[in-house]
């Protein structure tokens, strides 16, 4: 029996989210600390690997969902839910991802995939 050396769902997901995580550190942590610019720099750098996995995933989504329709609006419900979340711990801007997400597959792979 051979063994796969590839990265399934679960393993992209996961790598996603530790980059993501090593980016908000670099932001929340490193940033304001006098003296570890160059360290906020290089974690900033490895977060932004994680915007790739997640846009892939999504569009993998799109592609194999049953139900194209419930996919977008669990996406939509995502992105109002933690905005308004944002807006409610004062962050003083609404802006995240799933927003960004649904948009492009609503504008861009929708007109396709029908």
């Amino acid at each position: 029996m051979s063994k796969k050396l590839f990265l399934n769902n679960f393993h992209l997901k996961l790598l996603a989210i530790i980059f993501m995580t090593i980016d908000h550190i670099g932001y929340h942590i490193f940033e304001n600390l006098q003296g570890f610019g160059e360290i906020a720099h290089i974690f900033r750098i490895i977060g932004r690997l994680s915007l790739p996995l997640f846009a892939f995933m999504i569009v993998e989504g799109v592609f194999h969902t049953r139900n194209l329709f419930k996919y977008l609006l669990r996406l939509f419900i995502s992105a109002f839910v933690i905005s308004g979340f944002l807006l409610i711990i004062k962050m003083g801007y609404a802006v995240n991802i799933f927003i960004d997400l649904f948009l492009y597959i609503y504008f861009y792979l929708l007109p396709k995939t029908t």
